[in-house]
């Protein structure tokens, strides 16, 4: 009973009045104000990622993902030409925890379910390539998570790319920083996050990547 549930946009915030302005025009007060509306992928300006690349960030991201990934195979499954177009090659930008994971995930099912699904379809001309600017695999983690996670990727048969960055996306490939140009009709962006549509309008400073700064107490 002490809750009152709103299905509305929350298009401002003011901190000083404890208030959240909805697209309607209504506004409600509070004697705290909690934000917690998400954040949204951060493309860092690359040409090309914010029309062309699948970021995995929500279920929605993951659904999208998901029927790329099959759409690809069924089309090369059709038409055995397009694997030489890069049909079947899949770049995963960032090497931290969600490129890694989403890496390690696809090269399993090419491995492990695909042969079954495609009897006539070159499965092994399948390829993953993980890109990441930094020098190791999940960067923020300890030395020997950068051993393991790089050699069960590599294992399975993924690429590793580090010391590189996606400098343009397209709808049939991937440029990188050393000028290399991946023929792919799916970049998998886990490089990175930033803060939602309201941080902007909440009326508090912004750190990086538009993050809300708070109070060190309340800073995980």
């Amino acid at each position: 009973p002490n809750v009152n549930v709103k299905m509305a946009e929350v298009v401002s915030a003011d901190p000083t009045a404890l208030a959240v302005r909805l697209n309607d025009g209504q506004e409600i007060a509070g004697s705290h104000l909690v934000l917690a509306a998400g954040s949204q992928p951060n493309f860092f300006h690359t040409p090309g990622a914010d029309q062309h690349a699948f970021p995995l960030y929500s279920l929605q991201d993951a659904e999208r993902l998901h029927s790329r990934i099959l759409t690809l195979f069924e089309d090369a499954d059709r038409d055995p030409a397009l694997v030489e177009k890069g049909a079947l090659n899949f770049v995963v930008v960032g090497a931290g925890a969600t490129g890694t994971e989403v890496a390690g995930a696809l090269a399993e099912m090419i491995r492990d379910v695909m042969p079954s699904e495609y009897h006539d379809l070159a499965i092994q001309r399948a390829k993953v390539t993980l890109v990441d600017a930094g020098d190791a695999v999940l960067g923020p983690f300890s030395p020997n998570a950068h051993a393991y996670a790089s050699k069960a990727l590599e294992r399975d048969g993924v690429e590793i790319r580090l010391g590189a960055s996606v400098k343009e996306i397209g709808p049939g490939h991937a440029t990188l920083s050393d000028g290399t140009t991946i023929p792919t009709r799916c970049v998998i962006w886990g490089g990175g996050l930033m803060a939602g549509p309201l941080a902007e309008n909440s009326g508090n400073a912004h750190g990086r990547g538009g993050r809300i700064h708070v109070l060190p107490a309340l800073t995980v």
